[in-house]
């Protein structure tokens, strides 16, 4: 998967950190095409996880300061696509099947995730503090 413009939301922290999440999310798929040892994999999927985990504290800690009301469902999504990436590690530590379900699920949910649920709470924060946008593409 390629970034594209229609995935920004407009907040530039925010854009950067799914930027990278992306490209996390591209070296696990890179890894798992490639058959590299479940070690290399593990590590690979360890790295995406942390850094979502740090994304995904970014993101909550902006919607708290901001007052956005639908906070408890986007935190349910974010600890489900961790236990998701638990999974992935799990099946390739393991040497199981359905990685590739888990791969399809991974970018189904980053552009469901961020056309629907980021871009909500994006367009909320933005509403109310149109400073801390940027000018768009």
């Amino acid at each position: 998967m390629k970034w594209k413009a229609e995935y920004l939301l407009g907040i530039q922290k925010i854009d950067d950190e799914h930027d990278e999440l992306l490209k996390l999310i591209s070296n696990v798929e890179s890894a798992l095409e490639m058959q590299l040892e479940s070690a290399i994999i593990h590590l690979v999927v360890l790295d995406l996880k942390r850094f979502a985990t740090r994304h995904f504290d970014s993101e909550e800690t902006m919607m708290r300061a901001y007052g956005y009301k639908d906070i408890a469902t986007h935190a349910r999504a974010h600890l489900h696509f961790i236990k998701k990436l638990d999974e992935i590690d799990y099946h390739t530590l393991n040497g199981l099947a359905g990685r590739k379900q888990l791969l399809k699920y991974l970018r189904e949910w980053f552009v469901s995730h961020l056309n629907g649920a980021d871009r909500e709470y994006g367009d909320f924060v933005l509403k109310i503090d149109p400073m801390l946008g940027r000018a768009l593409p």
